[in-house]
């Protein structure tokens, strides 16, 4: 469980200083780190308690690694395009009620992120 509440954290802190993809702008690129965090949710939604359990021990799951690695590159990119972390995080933040979630797991990091507790 320690490493579902690690993904929230860096789910919510890198998009927040991430962006990029097909829009360069920093509006784009919240949606691209949107679309991002979205899959990421899907996948926990499809992962069942005894997957859950089993994060904690052995490798990272291959899809938060590949959001890791989309992630680094959109932080390149929202640097290159000039976006502030304050104007990702309000776009962010203007945007999360995008997210949803069929599970609980899913619905907690849904929730967390509404909260905008992930930017303190």
């Amino acid at each position: 469980m320690k490493r579902v509440f690690l993904a929230i954290a860096v789910l919510g802190l890198v998009t927040a200083g991430c962006g990029g993809g097909s829009d360069a702008s920093c509006s784009g690129i919240v949606d691209d780190g949107m679309a991002i965090v979205q899959d990421v949710i899907d996948e926990f939604d499809a992962m069942t308690t005894d997957d859950l359990m089993s994060m904690g021990s052995g490798e990272e799951p291959a899809f938060l690694t590949d959001m890791q690695a989309k992630l680094d590159d959109l932080d390149k990119k929202s640097t290159d395009a000039g976006c502030t972390d304050e104007e990702l995080q309000q776009l962010f933040q203007d945007k999360v009620g995008q997210l949803t979630a069929k599970s609980d797991i899913g619905q907690m990091m849904v929730d967390e992120m509404k909260s905008g507790s992930i930017f303190n």
